[in-house]
């Protein structure tokens, strides 16, 4: 139970770095073809979205999560998510940059999350061997 927990901990916390990075995933979304304003509007809002969903699913898979692997997460999604679509490779580098640049926002989410986990089970310790 305590292992379901601190993945849900640390899946909220990595989600809001995640959450940030998928702004950026907005703004290389103008780089495609051009549209009417609100169809660029949505197709910005789904590709934020679809981005971000999926950096997050490969952040909660992910054990023992660094720089490196935040990094290799980014590449991974971006170039699948880009593979069969018209991006411009301009964009394409810049939704890189920018989602890798979120990386201090995640990592002080996983030590926090680690560190809750860590005092949680330091805690259910003492519990145990009162008893």
């Amino acid at each position: 139970m305590m292992k379901k927990n601190s993945k849900a901990k640390f899946a909220k916390g990595a989600a809001l770095g995640v959450a940030l990075g998928a702004v950026v995933a907005g703004a290389a979304a103008l780089l495609f073809a051009p549209k009417s304003g609100k169809e660029l509007r949505a197709d910005i809002k789904k590709a934020s979205n679809d981005v971000a969903k999926k950096v997050l699913s490969e952040v909660e898979k992910t054990k023992n999560m660094s720089q490196k692997k935040y990094h290799d997460i980014v590449e991974k999604v971006v170039n699948e998510y880009t593979k069969n679509k018209k991006v411009a490779e301009s964009a394409v580098a810049m939704l890189k940059k920018d989602l890798k640049g979120k990386w201090k926002e995640v990592e002080k989410e996983v030590k926090g999350v680690e560190s809750k986990a860590k005092k949680t089970v330091a805690t259910a310790k003492k519990k145990v061997i009162r008893k």
